[in-house]
């Protein structure tokens, strides 16, 4: 992976993927030059092959740190390039609606809600209701 702040802006790139073998250690080395000044983050995903839950746990915990430390407000979080199987892991998880994410035609699939959704303090992703209907409780006979 290759950082490089650029005045306001982290720039992200050379990665081959976001999984479990990496992205401790990918998180840990962004966060470290996360400033109070840093107005937009792009992460270049053109040669990402690959993205589990803890890639995008990466993503998610980069943006909150780079939040919790801006003196401006959210930054703004851009995912360049993703490939098509990289493209739908953000689609099946919803992140498409927190990040823009830009495509190779310039285009966002969706446009990013980051200004009216931050991610909360907690970050932690509600659980669905417990499933009630037709189901029979098993009481242990004591």
């Amino acid at each position: 992976m290759t950082i490089i702040k650029q005045n306001h802006t982290l720039y992200l790139t050379d990665l081959r993927e976001l999984s479990a073998a990496n992205a401790q250690s990918l998180r840990d080395q962004a966060c470290a030059v996360v400033t109070s000044d840093l107005t937009t983050i792009e992460i270049d995903l053109s040669e990402t092959t690959f993205v589990d839950s803890f890639g995008l746990g990466m993503i998610a915990s980069l943006y909150k740190t780079a939040t919790e430390r801006s003196k401006n407000g959210p930054p703004v979080m851009r995912l360049l390039y993703p490939q098509p199987s990289v493209q739908q892991v953000f689609e099946l998880t919803r992140m498409h609606h927190l990040f823009e994410i830009v495509l190779r035609n310039g285009h966002s699939p969706v446009k990013a809600m980051q200004t009216t959704v931050p991610l909360p303090a907690d970050a932690a992703l509600p659980l669905p209701p417990p499933l009630t209907s037709g189901i029979n409780p098993v009481v242990a006979a004591s």
